[in-house]
């Protein structure tokens, strides 16, 4: 009996290790940058970011962009909603619901891209302000032909996390 209770209570403390290892993996995934891109263009004097991908939930990711003073985010959703169109009739947008209620909307500024829906739109200064002063409750993307609301983010605090790693 009391071999067992022992071999228990190990296998109570390696859960705990293991789970306070995988917190601190979190926290510093968290606070370092992950970059795809990060130079200096010489030939046009300046600084070219891009981020990784960083999966917001299983089909949607995000990615920030800065070239120079042009400062864009990335959504790539798994899903076909028609086209990411910047037409002003049938203009594609994504919007950003944070936990304090501020809605934050991005329209479509490049290329049109159909299928899986690719999106690519500039980011202000005040958008970028407002994005670190909370989590992401919410994220609605809007295509040619479908829409769909993403409600369960498991990176809520993608924005206030990595919004610095373009700066």
């Amino acid at each position: 009996m009391k071999l067992k209770k022992k071999h228990i209570e190990v296998q109570q403390v390696d859960a705990n290790v293991n789970e306070e290892k995988s917190k601190l993996e979190e926290n510093e995934f968290r606070l370092k940058c992950h970059y795809a891109i990060d130079e200096y263009d010489e030939f046009y004097k300046k600084i070219y970011i891009r981020t990784v991908p960083y999966l917001l939930n299983e089909n949607l990711s995000v990615e920030l962009y800065k070239y120079g003073q042009k400062v864009c985010v990335f959504f790539n959703l798994k899903q076909d909603l028609g086209c990411a169109s910047y037409l002003p009739s049938n203009r594609s947008s994504v919007k950003v619901t944070l936990e304090n209620n501020q809605i934050i909307t991005f329209y479509h500024s490049w290329d049109m891209y159909c299928g899986d829906f690719s999106f690519k739109g500039r980011l202000s200064s005040s958008q970028i302000n407002r994005l670190k002063t909370s989590p992401i409750k919410s994220i609605s993307l809007k295509g040619t032909k479908h829409s769909i609301d993403i409600l369960n983010i498991a990176y809520n605090e993608f924005f206030m996390d990595k919004l610095k790693c373009i700066e």
